[in-house]
């Protein structure tokens, strides 16, 4: 019960990462991490088991990755450019709080773990694209996404007004 409504809670907050930063600044992790530190805190209080409290905030942080991982993968996101090299940059410091929060109370390898595919998501869309090597370091840097979700966040890729585009890849020669 009490993950279903930090739950409920976070879902109020989170959408507020998808406000553009250069509209409304760099705020919007402050009610997520409000959320997360009050939840620590009624958790202290009630002297609750360790490991109870490190797989509860494990749970919250597979929600936050979730939720923000399929708003990328929504054919038609909202905001428009989603997946961008803004965006990724975005979100990652909008995220950046979370981890520093998580490492301070000793959940950083939940947070590592649980934030890893979203985190991973902003890394691709902030990465150089568009060479052998930089597909190379793709493959290191971003190894949690798998094939299908690679494809999807570049397939909808919005490049930057100096940004280079990617090469199209051409299909091998059927015999």
């Amino acid at each position: 019960f009490l993950l279903h409504c930090l739950q409920s809670e976070l879902r109020k907050h989170l959408p507020t990462f998808l406000i553009d930063p250069e509209q409304h600044g760099a705020l919007p992790a402050e009610m997520v991490l409000d959320t997360l530190m009050n939840a620590m805190s009624l958790l202290r209080r009630c002297r609750v088991n360790p490991a109870l409290t490190i797989q509860l905030f494990s749970q919250l942080f597979h929600f936050i990755s979730a939720w923000l991982f399929n708003q990328l993968m929504v054919p038609e996101t909202n905001p428009p450019g989603l997946r961008s090299h803004y965006w990724g940059s975005a979100l990652r410091q909008r995220l950046t709080p979370i981890e520093a929060w998580a490492e301070r109370q000793g959940l950083e390898l939940a947070a590592d773990c649980h934030l890893g595919h979203i985190v991973q998501a902003t890394t691709l869309l902030t990465m150089k694209k568009y060479s052998v090597q930089d597909a190379k370091d793709i493959q290191s840097s971003c190894f949690k996404l798998n094939s299908l979700q690679l494809r999807m966040l570049m397939a909808g890729y919005l490049y930057g007004t100096s940004e280079p585009q990617i090469p199209p890849v051409s299909s091998p020669p059927l015999h």
